[in-house]
């Protein structure tokens, strides 16, 4: 009897420590955790785009969806939800930084390395993703990564348990797959840039293809962009006075952003052009505003930029397969970037009309003169004849 209960006794202490050491995995093998990939995915019509990922702080939010019972046990209600949240740690912790220069980043995964109070067992995760505030990024709200934490006891050199214990992260089971069956663990956010294109058309029977003009480009944000917005002309050296504004245009420059008292940012920049070329303004951020004038080259004499005066002023913008001719009455001319560039023909006209030495506002009095004249000389003829 007393032999009997020494067997009970060893094996119910068997199972004891088994249970303390072991935790069961899932059939399949599972697949070891220590980082996932953020990924940008630029799109748009921006033709040289450099820009791989907006400068922007990224944020990820840990879910604790289950936990072994000895370790919810100590706490209240679903208080060991918030606990048990910050035993895994995310490498960002909502201060990681994207410089712009790579499309993916590596952000680390671990779990907690102080395991003196955390009980043996299985805890389950989600991470998912907190959408920024980066202009023109659409944030992966549909996907999220399920994780596992298996804490065991460590096993000495022999094989057999020891107190220590050990934290593994892995992927969970239903964690979803790509095509080749290989677990994903990523976010794939979409980073939509545009372009601005200004284009020079001089004619005109006095038009000179070789005269220079300043053109004033505005852009509006909502909020500061998150990418180097740059411009290109091979046009440089044009000097502009614009109110109390004056200047000489370079070829090229990054725009810098100024926040406004209502909260949006703009950019301002005078740029040169001549007949047949063209300015780029690329890597704006899709939903930018810009509005596009070209200084004063009307026929006044007092025109602040009259070394080229005398030409009529027309716009024409181009949307993909749209064209917009815009009256030659407006000064300026406006629109949203969107995923097809958009292109802005400025077309300067300078033509005139050979001079008669009359001008056609009196010519409807002259007539009436010269018939009165030639009336007049009809009567004294004609008097003079009957006096004969």
């Amino acid at each position: 009897m007393k032999t009997m209960k020494k067997l009970m006794a060893l094996a119910l202490a068997l199972v004891v420590c088994l249970s303390l050491s072991v935790c069961a995995f899932a059939d399949e093998t599972p697949t070891e955790f220590g980082s996932f990939t953020k990924t940008y995915t630029v799109t748009g019509s921006s033709s040289t785009t450099v820009i791989y990922s907006p400068a922007e702080k990224l944020n990820f939010t840990v879910v604790a969806t289950d936990a072994p019972s000895a370790y919810i046990s100590q706490y209240t209600g679903d208080a060991w939800k918030t606990a048990a949240a910050a035993l895994l740690t995310v490498e960002t912790d909502g201060s990681y930084t994207t410089d712009g220069t790579q499309s993916s980043y590596s952000i680390g995964v671990s779990f907690t390395t102080d395991l003196t109070n955390i009980p043996v067992g299985e805890y389950y995760y989600t991470i998912e993703e907190v959408a920024g505030t980066a202009l023109a990024v659409t944030y992966d709200k549909t996907s999220a990564i399920s994780v596992v934490v298996y804490v065991t006891y460590v096993q000495d050199a022999t094989g057999a348990y020891t107190t220590e214990k050990q934290a593994k992260v892995y992927l969970a089971t239903d964690q979803s797959t790509d095509s080749t069956g290989k677990k994903v663990a990523e976010f794939t956010n979409t980073y939509a840039l545009g372009e601005l294109d200004i284009t020079k058309v001089i004619t005109g029977s006095l038009g000179v293809k070789t005269d220079e003009f300043a053109v004033k480009v505005t852009l509006t944000a909502s909020s500061q962009p998150a990418s180097t917005v740059s411009y290109t002309s091979s046009v440089a050296g044009v000097s502009y006075t614009d109110g109390s504004v004056s200047g000489t245009t370079v070829a090229s420059g990054n725009l810098t952003w100024t926040a406004n008292s209502d909260g949006t940012y703009s950019a301002t920049v005078y740029v040169g052009v001549t007949n047949d070329t063209t300015v780029k303004f690329i890597n704006v951020p899709v939903g930018v505003t810009y509005e596009v004038q070209e200084l004063d080259y009307s026929g006044d004499s007092n025109a602040a930029n009259a070394a080229n005066a005398g030409y009529d002023t027309t716009y024409a913008v181009t949307t993909g397969e749209t064209e917009d001719t815009v009256a030659d009455s407006k000064d300026s001319v406006s629109g949203t970037i969107d995923d097809s560039a958009d292109v802005v023909t400025i077309t300067n006209t300078k033509d005139t009309q050979i001079s008669t030495g009359v001008s056609l506002e009196s010519l409807p009095y002259v007539l009436v003169l010269v018939a009165v004249l030639a009336l007049g000389a009809v009567l004294v003829i004609r008097k003079r004849r009957v006096e004969d």
